[in-house]
């Protein structure tokens, strides 16, 4: 029964993280894109400047793997974006974008 109950547990802590970083991701680009246009970009120019910036790129890659075990844990690109190798990569490549 514990361990249901720590697996339940750990479960809504990765909703509640993905969720968050959806969140944080979204918000990024909205402010991004609002503050090319305001720097009189194109909606092109401003979509290319925001996927230029590393960090950026890092939590969209976080936030897709923390959300593909719960979206689609049965799914080939579920499994392929749980597995071990892909969380610890996102790990690292987190981390070394100092965040």
């Amino acid at each position: 029964m514990a361990d249901v109950t720590r697996n339940s547990v750990e479960r809504v802590r990765m909703v509640a993280t993905a969720m968050v970083a959806w969140f944080a991701f979204s918000l990024q680009v909205r402010l991004t894109i609002r503050t090319s246009l305001a720097k009189v970009m194109t909606l092109i120019g401003a979509v290319l400047t925001y996927f230029s910036f590393f960090t950026l790129l890092t939590n969209l890659i976080a936030a897709a793997v923390l959300s593909a075990d719960f979206i689609a844990p049965k799914d080939r690109w579920g499994r392929q974006l749980s597995s071990l190798v892909v969380t610890t990569g996102t790990a690292l490549l987190h981390h070394n974008s100092g965040l």
